[in-house]
Order: C-alpha cells, then structure tokens, then sequence
C-alpha cells in the first residue's frame, strides 16, 4: 500500500520511493576543507623550523650538563679526581678523563652540533677539575648568577632574528647551574 504526497510516494515501512538518499560531500565542500587546511599549515610550517632550531640547542645544553654531572658523579662515588674539558667553537667537543689506580686513564669525548656556537670564558680550552669530594678546584667566578669567568655558553640563532643562548656554569660546589635567555 502506498500513498502520495506532494509528488512522493511513500511505501508501506514509511520510506519515501523515487529519490535516492545518498550521503556524501559536495565538491564545494571538500574544496573548502582543502582550502582551510592548506591555510593552517602555511601558517604553522615556518614555526616548525624555529622550534627544531630551539630543540636542538636545548637537547645540546641538557647533554653538555648531564655530562658535567655525570662527570661529578664519577669523582664523589670512585674517589677519583676527574678533568672535564669543553673545547670551543669550530671543534664543539668536550671530554671528562679519569683515572682509576692500576688501570689506564678513561677519556670519554663528546661532539656538539656544528650550527651551535660554543664560547668559553677565558677562552680556548676550558679545564674544570673535580676533586675527589666533587668540589671544583676553579669554579665558575664570581657566582653562577652573574659570571665572569670559567662558563661556557651556548648560542644559536632560530629564527627570527631570535637567539636562544644557555649560560652553563660550575660552583666551587660541584653544583652545575644553566641559565636560559633568549
């Protein structure tokens, strides 16, 4: 049994006869969507960059530091005095070298990013010893809030004209302090 009305046929379960319900997109509809996310990601591409950039320098900074603590932690557990020598820009290394009695002298080297500028003061090599007890026997002078001597700083421009720098120092301690600017 089916009735009409306004021109459409209905059937017996309540289902309108002759059109097609289809579901779907227009053309209009997806070309908007493709519009949109093209948009989006014109604006989101060129931040990706600078935060790669900001990344980079920042893995950099927390390798160096977990290094020196690695290196203060040889000294206070072995009992051993321990050199730790960060070498500047264009070589971007530094190493921690210790010796254990009877056995020959371990020397670990490491090597920073090349994009990542290393400036030490006073500059050239940069030699913190670590005395048995962890102390450091040339810390970083006068404080690690203000230094003027025996630091080691990271730069790196990521974009922008902005410049990430970490400042890393050494207290007399053993304490490594990092300082981030930008």
């Amino acid at each position: 049994m089916e009735q009409e009305i306004h021109g459409l046929r209905r059937t017996r379960r309540g289902r309108v006869a002759g059109r097609r319900s289809e579901g779907g997109f227009s053309l209009a509809e997806m070309l908007v969507v493709v519009v949109i996310i093209g948009l989006v990601a014109a604006m989101a591409i060129p931040n990706v960059g600078t935060f790669y950039r900001a990344y980079r320098i920042r893995s950099a900074s927390d390798q160096l530091v977990g290094h020196m603590r690695a290196a203060r932690q040889i000294s206070v557990s072995q009992r051993l005095p321990v050199t730790f020598t960060i070498n500047a820009s264009p070589t971007n290394t530094y190493s921690f070298s210790y010796t254990i009695p009877g056995k020959p002298t371990t020397t670990q080297t490491f090597r920073l990013p090349s994009e990542i500028t290393i400036t030490n003061a006073p500059s050239g090599a940069l030699t913190f010893n670590l005395n048995q007890n962890g102390t450091v026997a040339n810390p970083t002078t006068p404080d690690d809030q203000s230094p003027t001597a025996n630091y080691v700083r990271l730069t790196r421009n990521i974009g922008g004209g902005t410049t990430d720098r970490y400042t890393i120092t050494f207290t007399v301690a053993g304490k490594v302090g990092v300082r981030f600017t930008r």
